[in-house]
């Protein structure tokens, strides 16, 4: 898997709990899946960090306290992350999928 953010699709993870099915957006930090959470029987959108930024020295601290921000603030009009994990040692963010919302945008970790 050279760019994690670009080979999502058609991954089960967490035990196949989650199937990857499309990609919904792009970013600088970057990309976010939908997927099926298949023990629930809904939709959610993984988060997945591209490359270059997990190569940096403080990333796995940055992407950890970008993902706790939104749990630990509770409001109703943002998206609520369900899950964390890891994929072939890269981690990744599970959220609720909202049509039409936008994941919560983390703040800037370099």
């Amino acid at each position: 898997m050279n760019d994690a953010t670009s080979t999502w699709i058609g991954l089960k993870l967490v035990g196949s709990r989650y199937l990857v099915t499309e990609k919904l957006a792009q970013s600088g930090m970057g990309a976010v899946y939908r997927a099926t959470d298949r023990r629930l029987g809904t939709g959610v959108m993984i988060e997945v960090p591209h490359g270059t930024i997990r190569r940096e020295p403080e990333f796995a601290q940055c992407f950890t306290r970008a993902i706790q921000s939104p749990v630990k603030f509770f409001h109703p009009h943002d998206v609520q992350v369900q899950d964390v994990g890891q994929h072939a040692g890269i981690p990744f963010a599970v959220m609720q999928f909202l049509a039409g919302g936008k994941a919560p945008q983390p703040k800037t970790c370099l």
